[in-house]
C-alpha cells in the first residue's frame, strides 16, 4: 500500500508540473481613495532650526492647496513665518503617498520681507546662527488625516484636521563652514476642506 501511495502521489506531481500557479496579494484599502479630487486649507505651526527648540521657534502660518488621486497627492502652499527678528515667506511643493498616514517629500524656497538680525543661541552667542537672506529647505513630511466632518450622503466633501511633522534640511550656501546644511523643521496642524468624503 505505501508503494502505491508513493507512485500515486509520484503521478500526481508530475500531472501538475505543466499546470502554472497564480497568486495575488491585495492589500485592500479599508476606505474609499480619492479619485482627482482636491483639497484647499490652512496650517498652523511652529518652525525652528537646529539652533532653537519648538518653543523657542517662530509662529508659522500657511495656505495649502492638493491635488488627491488614488493614494497619491501633489501639494503647494505658501507660509510665513517668524524667523529671527524678521519674516520669512516661503513656497511649499510636496508630493505624498497616503495609507492611514501621508508621507512626503518637496521642496521650500523663500527670502526674508524684513532685516532679521542675528540670532542668539542658548549661551548668548551668535556665531554661525545669521539667518540666510534666502532659504531652500528640502523637506519631509508626516501626517495623520483625521476626518471631522463628512457628507455620508452626498458625498461631496469632508473637512479634515491633519496633525503633522515636516523635518527639513535648510540648504545654506553662503559660506564655506560646517554650517551649510543645517535643521529647519515645522511642527502644526491643518485644517482643510477636501472634494473628497472618506
Amino acid at each position: 500500500m505505501t508503494r502505491v501511495r508513493r507512485i500515486a502521489l509520484a503521478c500526481t506531481a508530475i500531472a501538475a508540473l505543466p499546470v502554472g500557479a497564480c497568486a495575488s496579494f491585495d492589500p485592500a484599502v479599508p476606505y474609499r481613495l480619492p479619485d482627482a479630487d482636491w483639497a484647499l486649507g490652512v496650517s498652523l505651526a511652529t518652525a525652528w532650526d537646529e539652533a532653537e527648540t519648538p518653543i523657542t521657534g517662530g509662529p508659522l502660518v500657511g495656505i495649502d492647496g492638493s491635488y488627491l488621486d488614488d493614494v497619491f497627492g501633489l501639494h503647494a502652499g505658501v507660509r510665513v513665518h517668524h524667523e529671527g527678528r524678521g519674516e520669512r515667506v516661503s513656497g511649499l511643493v510636496e508630493a505624498t503617498v497616503w495609507y492611514v498616514l501621508l508621507f512626503g517629500m518637496g521642496v521650500r524656497a523663500g527670502g526674508l520681507v524684513n532685516d532679521a538680525g542675528l540670532r542668539t543661541d542658548a549661551e548668548g552667542g551668535t556665531e554661525g546662527l545669521d539667518v540666510p537672506r534666502v532659504a531652500v529647505d528640502l523637506t519631509f513630511l508626516v501626517a495623520l488625516p483625521i476626518p471631522l466632518w463628512k457628507d455620508c450622503n452626498g458625498r461631496i466633501g469632508a473637512l479634515v484636521l491633519a496633525p503633522y511633522a515636516r523635518p527639513g534640511f535648510r540648504m545654506t550656501g553662503n559660506d564655506p563652514g560646517p554650517d551649510d546644511i543645517r535643521g529647519f523643521h515645522e511642527v502644526g496642524l491643518s485644517l482643510r476642506w477636501t472634494s473628497f468624503a472618506f
